[in-house]
């Protein structure tokens, strides 16, 4: 039986209490007794049950569950005045109130990876990948017991950490942001300084400040300017922004795999693409050559990237929605 609640996950295969990736330290009674509330819950269980199965056919003092209970709060980092994993039934015995949602072998652990939480109210649910329920249902990632909340009233969808996607998304934010910065500017200036060349304020406006050899230049590239430049400055960006993907994705590789081979492969594809337009400032090859080669190498790294990609496709991301 492996069962989340809040930060913890309480595993009775492999006798262990787990927080983060810390296996707390909890005496073999008390977690016997933590699997009893836990089994039992969201009923509380009488003093008598709880001595008949702690310590069957054997007479204990009164105080060895207060005891018990203690230790379990203490390692829950739980308190006897604001309970909130373990609430004391006075006269009658003790229940386990948490929010406690079942967890298969194969979920990830607070071990595994980062953990997704929850911050309700001064509670702290800790999130499982996939589904996580909110309502009224007993077994609900948060339990509410309230006539307006449903059995199954919304739910929350964790996406795992492994997911590719978040490469997508830098590689997309890195080289749009790029886009933007060189492509849509750059746009914007060459607009600019088009409109006063036709309008024959070119030289009054810009002569001053940049000198009769600099206008000149800008005057021979406005005037030269045609719909294939513009056309292979769009490709560019877009060329950049494959390129951007697709080392985006390497780089997610090393960190997901913990492997600096990857790393080292990003750095080493990113000098590749360095190396045409070197070529070409040292006038070995053509522009239409240097964007040849830089599209090869996008395609062929995006094509990895899409190769990648897990066969099923990855949960839904995290978010909040209206259960069905």
């Amino acid at each position: 039986m492996r069962i989340r609640f809040e930060d913890c996950v309480f595993d009775s295969d492999t006798h262990e209490v787990l927080r983060g990736r810390r296996a707390l330290s909890v005496g073999p009674k008390a977690f016997q007794m933590l699997e009893i509330l836990i089994r039992e819950r969201p009923k509380a269980v009488t003093k008598r049950q709880l001595r008949a199965e702690l310590w069957p056919g054997v007479f204990v003092t009164e105080a060895n569950l207060p005891n018990l209970i203690t230790e379990l709060r203490a390692a829950l980092g739980d308190r006897a005045r604001r309970p909130r994993i373990i609430r004391t039934v006075r006269g009658f015995g003790y229940a386990f109130s948490a929010p406690a949602q079942a967890v298969t072998s194969v979920a990830q652990s607070p071990a595994d990876g980062p953990l997704y939480r929850l911050i309700w109210g001064n509670r702290e649910i800790a999130l499982a990948p996939g589904e996580n329920v909110i309502g009224r249902a007993t077994d609900s990632a948060l339990f509410i017991d309230h006539s307006s909340v449903s059995r199954r009233h919304a739910r929350i969808l964790v996406k795992p950490s492994g997911d590719p996607g978040t490469a997508v998304a830098y590689g997309l934010g890195h080289g749009g942001i790029e886009s933007i910065l060189i492509g849509g500017l750059g746009m914007v200036q060459t607009l600019y300084l088009a409109i006063l060349l036709n309008s024959g304020r070119l030289d009054t406006v810009l002569g001053p400040a940049i000198g009769p050899d600099m206008l000149a230049q800008v005057r021979a590239t406005l005037e030269h300017l045609s719909i294939t430049g513009l056309g292979l400055g769009t490709l560019e960006r877009l060329i950049a922004l494959l390129i951007q993907i697709g080392l985006s994705f390497l780089v997610w590789r090393a960190v997901e795999r913990r492997q600096l081979a990857w790393l080292a492969l990003a750095i080493a594809v990113h000098a590749l693409i360095d190396f045409p337009p070197a070529l070409f400032q040292a006038g070995l090859i053509s522009t239409a050559m240097v964007e040849g080669v830089l599209l090869v190498i996008g395609a062929a790294l995006v094509a990895y990237f899409l190769y990648g990609l897990p066969r099923k496709s990855a949960e839904a991301a995290k978010i909040i929605e209206p259960a069905p």
